[in-house]
């Protein structure tokens, strides 16, 4: 399964924020059942909402 993670709602999954759904998003991709890839432009607007994986 993939997942997309909107750049306005970054901060809710990698945020300092304790949202439910961005946590156990976490722990899904933290567990190895889950994937995050991103690149080109994505890269560029998660670098901006100075988001840290």
């Amino acid at each position: 399964m993939c997942a997309i993670i909107d750049p306005n709602a970054v901060h809710e999954v990698f945020g300092g924020e304790n949202h439910e759904a961005g946590f156990q998003f976490r722990l899904w991709i933290y567990s190895g059942r889950g994937r995050l890839v991103i690149g080109g432009r994505l890269t560029a607007e998660f670098s901006r909402a100075s988001v840290q994986f």
